[in-house]
């Protein structure tokens, strides 16, 4: 009996099976603890734990073995170790190869005793093969890794130890043999990267939540990179133990995506901010980029434009248009410098414009991109300048001042209109191009001389008054006026003259006229001096000599009934009541004629004169008389005026006094004095609600002694308003009436605004 039966003999089959199924775990023990020294052959001690698991526990024992060295070998040692998530099937072979040679092994268990030789050998040689594969599958998948820039990490959440692949180590620009750790794998990320990475991290460990992001590193080199990394959490009883994954170097594909991020940013600027009007279209028309001046000058600041059609936004474009647009589409590039599009609005634009087709990667058509500048303005500009041109040539030719301009040094004539050559009798093809000089316009050398040089110092004159020869040897006075202008380097004078030899003529006459018009005012004033006289004297006069006999006429009259009235005939006593009345109303004409006569006389004292608080004390002084009239009166505070405050005082007591009379008989009267503005002027106002007048006999209203109502109505002598009307006019203002019958009166009037004193 060989050694493997004396072995054997002692041991139960479930202790055999035992037996077989601890050699992977010995071996997966072992290779762990000597990894360093095995790695990468994963299968080393493996298969030889299968060979002794099948010569001991024969095809029972191989089978389970294999299966547990497989799923050991694939998890602990093939990388990415720790996981069954490989990324790839390449390490498939092998374990098919291994589970075969296990199923071998336990096949032929029987006759291992006798083809033991055999079976090493057979054994060995699959070993060798097994390990080629496995080399050639490392070194392609380190190509590819390389090739792909993609490699593998992982690293344990207790200790924060881990490991990583030669790539990765590579895109750090780290020596392969540096330790991995992941405060290390942390630190080539900085600011917002790093907490993007350390939020990630946390959140993968904390929640079991994967990631994948495109981050910047700073490498050991100080290379900028971008990466892609993707981290996937590894748990265990529902604790995430370790994290693992992929990392990439993507910085060719980052740079080349920024820099075309960074085109289109460019495009975009410049499109939205591009001076002129600008669009981009596909070939159906629909808007694919569109810049802010676009959309001002045609009033789309507001609209949605991207993938709407263009003949949608604008649906009053022509088939004129659109017949350009199709031409681009074709490849031609089309262009107008000025051309008038009529709105939809009725409002006409003129607009710059080129439609040009534009080409997308594969050299074909892809849309249009149409230029339009608005040139409204600076058309209106253009057509405003050639109209001002216009008007300036006829203004210049046509103006009724003669107009020239000269050369100031030398006199040479540049250009004259068709006054200048009336004044003077030159035409203008005689003179222009010449010197003025020689044509002895100017009386005289030493006059032209003082005009240059008086220009010379101040560059402009104004109000000259000179004197001129024309062509026919006449003389004509002009108003001249003359300012210097810098002309290409040379100082050139643009003069007018203004005939003025009539308006002189007209002057001295004027001088004539005045020195006889003194003369006349100073007789007319003394004859109205001598009438003034004789008016105060006619004025004593009545107050005098007329005021006897009607006091006479009164007295005798009432001593007759005071001392005859109880016998005399009830006939006669009616006449001296009638003698009575009348010497009453003849004496109030009298005091109506005086007043009359000095609201003409006398000299104004003018100053400030407070008109509201003047209407205030008439008030008060009529409520005194009758205080059991109830009148509601509205005087509008700080009026003010500049006059006579005694003959405005005379003013205010004949039209309140009136208004208050014709009131009299409503049942709510009421009276107002304000000012309100007419025509652009101001006119102070007394108003009442009483009986008013006809309009018809307005005529009458000022006129001395004319009365518009009854005596027995309303008594009065017809001075008043007369006296109003004499005081305004002599203040320089007027006065007029508006009323109807029953409907009350109002009266306007002007004084002369108020002013200051003059100070001491």
């Amino acid at each position: 009996m060989s050694r493997k039966g004396l072995l054997l003999v002692r041991l139960s089959r479930p202790q055999r099976l035992l037996v077989a199924l601890l050699m992977p775990l010995a071996a997966c023990a072992t290779q762990w603890v000597f990894w360093g020294q095995f790695k990468p052959l994963i299968w080393f001690l493996f298969y030889p734990a299968v060979f002794m698991s099948a010569w001991v526990g024969g095809m029972a024992g191989a089978l389970p073995a294999a299966a547990l060295a497989a799923m050991l070998a694939v998890f602990c040692f093939h990388p990415p170790a720790l996981t069954f998530h490989k990324g790839n099937w390449a390490f498939l072979p092998s374990v098919l190869v291994f589970m075969g040679m296990a199923t071998l092994f336990g096949r032929f268990h029987d006759r291992l005793d006798e083809a033991e030789q055999e079976t090493l050998a057979l054994l060995e040689a699959s070993r060798r093969q097994d390990q080629a594969t496995l080399a050639s599958q490392e070194e392609l998948l380190v190509r590819m890794s390389r090739l792909a820039k993609v490699g593998g990490w992982g690293f344990d959440v207790a200790t924060g130890d881990g490991e990583w692949t030669e790539e990765v180590a590579r895109i750090h620009d780290l020596d392969p043999q540096t330790k991995a750790t992941a405060i290390r794998g942390l630190g080539f990320y900085h600011g917002k990267y790093r907490e993007a990475m350390e939020l990630a991290v946390k959140e993968a460990v904390e929640l079991g939540r994967p990631y994948d992001l495109e981050l910047e590193l700073i490498s050991a080199k100080g290379a900028a990179k971008w990466v892609r990394t993707q981290g996937q959490p590894v748990l265990v009883d529902g604790k995430v133990t370790r994290l693992q994954g992929a990392f990439q170097d993507i910085t060719p594909w980052k740079q080349a995506e920024l820099a075309l991020r960074e085109s289109e940013n460019r495009l975009q600027l410049f499109i939205d901010h591009a001076p002129a009007s600008l669009a981009m279209f596909d070939q159906s028309m629909r808007y694919l980029a569109v810049s802010r001046r676009w959309r001002q000058d045609y009033g789309l600041e507001e609209a949605e434009l991207i993938g709407k059609s263009h003949y949608e936004v604008f649906p009053e474009i022509g088939e004129d248009w659109k017949a350009i647009h199709r031409r681009a589409l074709a490849g031609e590039v089309v262009r107008s410098d000025e051309d008038r599009f009529q709105r939809q609005d009725g409002h006409a634009q003129w607009l710059r414009w080129e439609v040009r087709p534009w080409k997308d990667g594969h050299g074909e058509i892809g849309g249009i991109v149409v230029f339009s500048e608005d040139i409204t303005e600076s058309k209106q500009a253009e057509d405003a300048l050639r109209a001002s041109r216009e008007m300036f040539a006829s203004a210049f030719a046509e103006n009724p001042a003669a107009i020239a301009l000269t050369r100031l040094e030398d006199g040479l004539v540049l250009d004259v209109n068709t006054t200048w050559e009336t004044l003077t009798g030159w035409r203008r093809e005689e003179v222009v191009g010449k010197s003025v000089r020689p044509l002895d316009i100017w009386p005289s050398v030493a006059e032209a001389e003082l005009f240059v040089g008086v220009l010379k110092e101040q560059g402009v004159l104004r109000d000259w008054e000179q004197a001129f020869h024309n062509r026919q040897g006449g003389t004509f006075v002009a108003q001249l006026a003359a300012k210097t202008l810098m002309v290409q380097g040379d100082l050139y004078v643009l003069s007018t003259l203004v005939d003025i030899t009539e308006q002189k003529r007209y002057q001295e006459e004027i001088q004539r006229l005045n020195v006889s018009l003194e003369r006349r005012v100073e007789e007319r004033t003394a004859e109205l001096s001598a009438a003034n006289t004789e008016l105060e004297a006619f004025a004593y006069a009545v107050s005098h000599d007329l005021r006897a006999p009607l006091r006479a006429m009164s007295g005798f009259s009432q001593a007759l009934v005071e001392d005859f009235g109880a016998g005399l005939p009830p006939q006669a006593g009616t006449y001296l009541d009638q003698i009575q009345a009348g010497s009453e109303r003849m004496g109030a004409l009298i005091d109506g004629l005086l007043t009359l006569s000095r609201s003409t006389q006398g000299q104004l004292e003018r100053h400030t004169v407070d008109l509201s608080g003047m209407a205030e004390e008439v008030r008060r002084d009529l409520e005194m008389h009758e205080p059991e009239r109830p009148v509601s009166w509205r005087i509008e505070e700080g009026l003010e005026a500049w006059g006579d405050a005694r003959m405005l005082l005379v003013v205010f007591r004949n039209l309140l006094g009136n208004a208050w009379k014709y009131t009299q008989n409503q049942s709510e009267p009421s009276i107002c004095f304000d000012s309100v503005e007419q025509d652009g002027r101001r006119f102070f106002r007394v108003a009442d609600n009483g009986a008013g007048f006809d309009m018809t006999y307005a005529a009458k209203l000022f006129q001395p002694f004319q009365r518009l109502h009854r005596q027995d109505e309303f008594p009065g002598m017809g001075i008043g308003l007369a006296t109003v009307q004499r005081i305004v006019h002599r203040h320089g203002g007027e006065i007029h009436a508006q009323a109807s019958p029953g409907g009350g009166a109002t009266f306007f009037f002007t004084l002369s605004s108020p002013r200051k004193d003059p100070e001491p």
